[in-house]
C-alpha cells in the first residue's frame, strides 16, 4: 500500500486558519494505473454531483410552492375582510380579482418562470432577488395576460405589479431564511461537495475564510496542495490519488497556475467528473463583480460596479414606481387625515416644500408634510448653533422650537415623510438610497462627497437605519452611503427596507 503525503485541512479544522497538519492519504488498489483510479471513483462523483442537484431544486420547488399556497390563502383572507378589513378587501378585490389567481396555472407559470431565470441553479443565482422578482415578473405576466387584453386598465396593471412585488419579496425570504435554517440544523452537510484546494499555504488558508468555501453545509475541504513544494504536471500521478483517497469532487485552483498546470488538473478532473473552479488573485476591489465576456472567441473579465448594472437598477426603478403608486392608493385616508390635522394644527400650507439635490446634482423639489410654523425656514439661521451636527453639511435641533404639536408627532413616526412617495412616483427619488441635501449644503462639500450623487436618493437608506440623528460625524454618515453604493443590490435594498420598520416602530433617532 502506497501513502501520499499532502498539507490537509479537514473541514471542521477551518476555524483555526493558520493550522496545517500533514495527512496521509492512502489509496486502495493503489496498484492499478491511475486512470483506472478516477474512472471508477467518476461513478460516484457523477452521482454525488447529480444528488445534490436533485435535493436542491426539490427543496426549492416545495419551498416555492408553500409561498404560493400561502399567497392565495392570504389573498383570500384578505378578499374576506378577515384580515386588514373592508377597506382592504375593497381594494384587493378590485385590484386581484378572483378568477385572475387559478391555482395549477399560476402555479406552473411561477415555477416556469423562476426556471428561465435560473433560480434553481446552483450557486448564488437561487438567492439573487433580481432574479426571483424577474421570475415571479413572468411568470404572473403568462397569468394575466389575457386580462390585459381584456381590461388594459390602470387597476390592471397595478395589481400585475403589487403582486408581483409581494409574491417575489415572499420568495425572496424563504430563499433566504430557508439558506438560515440549513446552516443551523446541518451546519456540516453529508451532501457537501468535498474540496481540494490547489495553491500556496497563503491562498489556502485565504480560502478557507473566503465566503465561497466557509459554508460547510455546500463545502467541506478535504486537503490542499501546496504548489511551491510539490509542482503537479509530470509528478507521477500525486493529484490522482489525492483524488481518490478523499473522494473528491471539487477541485479549486487558487491564485496564478500556468497552462500547464491548468490542462494536468483539467485533464484529472475531467477523467475523475470532478467540477473545477479558479480562484484569481485578488488583485480588484471586492466591490467590483466580474463577469465572463466573449468577443470573438476569446474570454475576458468585465469589472462592474453594483450600481453600474443596468438591469437590475430597471427593476429597482419599476419596484420604485409600483410601490409608490401603490402606498399613494393604499394611504389615502391615512394621508387625508394627516393633512387634515396639519392643517388644523397651526396656520400654513399643508405640504413643506424644499429644493434637495439628487442623482446627477439635479435639483428637485421635496415634499412633505408641514411639521413647522409658517416661518420656519426664516428662523433656521438664528437656530443654527443649537444643531446637534457641529458640520454645517448637516443639521437638525432636538425639541426645535419651530416644529408644531401635531408636527412633532408626524416627525416621531416618520408619518412626514409619506408625501416622498409621491416624488419618487415621479423619479426624483428612490425608495432606499443616500439622503438628499439641500443645496446649501452641497456648497460646503468636498470633492470626495460628491460620490453620493450616484444614485437616486432615497425615502431611507443606511443612514436612517444606522443611527439617523445619533449619527453626527457627517463623513460617517457619507461612509455608510458610500459603503452602500459601492455594493449595492436588490438585496441590500429589501434588508434596508425591513431594517426601516421596527427603527420606525420604535421611533429611533427621530427629532
Amino acid at each position: 500500500m502506497r501513502h501520499f503525503n499532502v498539507e490537509s485541512v479537514a473541514g471542521h479544522d477551518r476555524s483555526r486558519e493558520d493550522l496545517v497538519i500533514a495527512a496521509r492519504a492512502s489509496v486502495p488498489n493503489a496498484g492499478e494505473p491511475f486512470p483506472l483510479q478516477l474512472h471508477r471513483q467518476a461513478r460516484q462523483t457523477v452521482r454525488a454531483h447529480a444528488q445534490r442537484e436533485i435535493r436542491r431544486i426539490a427543496v426549492l420547488v416545495a419551498a416555492d410552492i408553500g409561498v404560493l399556497l400561502g399567497f392565495r390563502a392570504l389573498l383570500r383572507q384578505v378578499r374576506e375582510a378577515e384580515v386588514f378589513g373592508p377597506l382592504a378587501a375593497a381594494i384587493v378585490n378590485r385590484l386581484l380579482p378572483v378568477h385572475d389567481i387559478h391555482l395549477a396555472p399560476t402555479l406552473s407559470a411561477v415555477l416556469l418562470g423562476l426556471f428561465v431565470f435560473g433560480t434553481y441553479r446552483a450557486g448564488d443565482r437561487r438567492r439573487d432577488p433580481y432574479a426571483i422578482c424577474a421570475g415571479a415578473s413572468l411568470g404572473l405576466g403568462l397569468v394575466w395576460w389575457a386580462r390585459v387584453w381584456t381590461d388594459p386598465s390602470g387597476w390592471t396593471f397595478a395589481g400585475f405589479a403589487i403582486a408581483s412585488i409581494v409574491l417575489g419579496a415572499a420568495l425572496i425570504l424563504t430563499r433566504f431564511g430557508l439558506d438560515a435554517v440549513v446552516r443551523r440544523l446541518r451546519p456540516v452537510g453529508a451532501n457537501a461537495a468535498r474540496t481540494l484546494l490547489i495553491g500556496t499555504p497563503e491562498h489556502a488558508r485565504r480560502a478557507m475564510s473566503n465566503p465561497a468555501l466557509a459554508d460547510t453545509a455546500e463545502s467541506i475541504i478535504v486537503g490542499s496542495i501546496d504548489l511551491a513544494r510539490r509542482p503537479l504536471a509530470g509528478g507521477g500521478g500525486k493529484l490522482v490519488r489525492l483524488v481518490a483517497a478523499e473522494r473528491v469532487d471539487t477541485i479549486v485552483l487558487l491564485g496564478h497556475a500556468d497552462e500547464a498546470l491548468a490542462n494536468y488538473v483539467l485533464e484529472v478532473a475531467d477523467a475523475a467528473c470532478c467540477r473545477v473552479y479558479r480562484i484569481p488573485d485578488e488583485c480588484v476591489s471586492g466591490e467590483y463583480s466580474p463577469s465572463l465576456y466573449w468577443r470573438r472567441g476569446v474570454p475576458m473579465l468585465q469589472l462592474t460596479r453594483p450600481a453600474s448594472r443596468g438591469h437590475q437598477l430597471a427593476v429597482k426603478q419599476f419596484i420604485d414606481t409600483s410601490v409608490a403608486a401603490a402606498a399613494l392608493l393604499i394611504l389615502l385616508p391615512v394621508l387625508a387625515a394627516i393633512a387634515l390635522g396639519a392643517r388644523l394644527g397651526s396656520r400654513g400650507p399643508i405640504l413643506f416644500r424644499q429644493e434637495r439635490v439628487g442623482m446627477g446634482g439635479r435639483r428637485f423639489t421635496m415634499y412633505k408634510f408641514r411639521t413647522m410654523v409658517a416661518d420656519a425656514e426664516e428662523r433656521r439661521k438664528t437656530l443654527r448653533e443649537q444643531s446637534v451636527y457641529t458640520d454645517g453639511r448637516l443639521f437638525k435641533i432636538p425639541n426645535d422650537p419651530r416644529v408644531t404639536p401635531i408636527g412633532r408627532f408626524l416627525r416621531r413616526t416618520s408619518l412626514d415623510e409619506l408625501p416622498q412617495f409621491w416624488n419618487v412616483l415621479r423619479g426624483d427619488m428612490s425608495l432606499v438610497g443616500p439622503r438628499p441635501p439641500m443645496p446649501c449644503e452641497v456648497e460646503l462639500y468636498d470633492e470626495h462627497h460628491y460620490r453620493r450623487f450616484v444614485m437616486k436618493p432615497g425615502i431611507t437608506g443606511p443612514w436612517q437605519v444606522n443611527g439617523r440623528n445619533k449619527v453626527t460625524d457627517f463623513e460617517e454618515v457619507v461612509r455608510l452611503e458610500d459603503a452602500y453604493m459601492r455594493n449595492w443590490s436588490l438585496g441590500k435594498d429589501f434588508r434596508i427596507i425591513a431594517r426601516t420598520l421596527p427603527v420606525v416602530l420604535r421611533m429611533e433617532g427621530a427629532h
